[in-house]
């Protein structure tokens, strides 16, 4: 294949990129519900998640750079040979291993941006699949009280506390436990690699009940109450990070009763790992 067309290729495969973005997690687990050792291994394989995003996205854009740069070098050889053409036989057989090496880098080069385009795709393919799963199975739900978007390489499934939880209390109602069922149902039947962020959210009105400190702590409850309903229900424990974000982590404004009502939610997020990813960056 004449090196024209493998660059016209390559070109190609670089436009079908999709970025990964940063997965959104800073879980502030408090000792009542979670232990010292497992908030660690939790914030550290946040942390391992996106340091893996974002030194994919760095490494792609380097190669690109030194891709069009690798270009550039290999048209100006090649106009140098062809000036050399009247020289002895020595100078023009260096140039040629300087064309020959030059094409070997591009085609190493070529070869690990489709490796990492190719996974790319295949995790945004899997997440597209498993939203279209859950939309299925989730039906008859008002927009009011379920919602199921792809945002950032992730499936986002919100939950109001208006389908799962009586006010201020971490008990799943009916409705509620009826809808993490169905939920759990999808997910234990898919990619078992995913992992799973439960979140919960409130609204900014404080709360200092016997049993819950504060809002974070009241989050932190109804995220492990999830927990608890997913993994009966055929979901894998390890896939699971139970998190509070209390009132810091708002979608509206908190000004009106129904602003209030939007940030009184829990959320489901399902995130592809990014083992793959690291293997072609760290041996590549």
């Amino acid at each position: 294949m004449c090196l024209e067309y493998r660059l016209e290729n390559l070109n190609m495969n670089i436009s079908r990129s999709v970025a990964v973005t940063a997965m959104i997690l800073s879980a502030f687990l408090l000792s009542s519900c979670v232990s010292s050792k497992k908030y660690k291994e939790m914030s550290a394989l946040k942390q391992s998640n996106e340091l893996a995003k974002t030194q994919c996205i760095a490494d792609r854009d380097q190669l690109t750079y030194d891709l069009n740069k690798m270009k550039e070098d290999y048209a100006n050889l090649q106009k140098e040979k062809e000036a050399l053409a009247s020289l002895t036989g020595s100078a023009l057989e260096s140039k040629q291993k300087a064309l020959e090496q030059k094409e070997k880098e591009l085609q190493e080069r070529e070869k690990k941006i489709k490796q990492l385009t190719s996974i790319i795709d295949q995790q945004n393919q899997a997440v597209a699949s498993l939203k279209s799963k859950l939309t299925d199975a989730l039906v008859g739900y008002a927009p009011d009280e379920l919602s199921i978007e792809l945002r950032d390489g992730k499936v986002y499934v919100s939950l109001s506390d208006k389908l799962l939880f009586p006010s201020g209390s971490d008990k799943v109602n009916e409705k509620g436990t009826e809808a993490i069922k169905k939920l759990a149902g999808v997910i234990a039947k898919s990619d078992s690699t995913m992992i799973i962020y439960i979140e919960g959210h409130t609204d900014s009105i404080a709360i200092n009940t016997a049993k819950y400190a504060d809002n974070w702590d009241l989050s932190v409850h109804r995220a492990t109450s999830i927990i608890r309903i997913l993994t009966s229900n055929g979901v894998d424990p390890d896939q699971v990070i139970a998190s509070g974000r209390g009132e810091y982590y708002p979608v509206a404004s908190n000004l009106t009763a129904d602003e209030r009502q939007k940030n009184r939610r829990t959320e489901i997020i399902l995130s592809p790992k990014l083992d793959a990813l690291w293997d072609v960056i760290k041996y590549n």
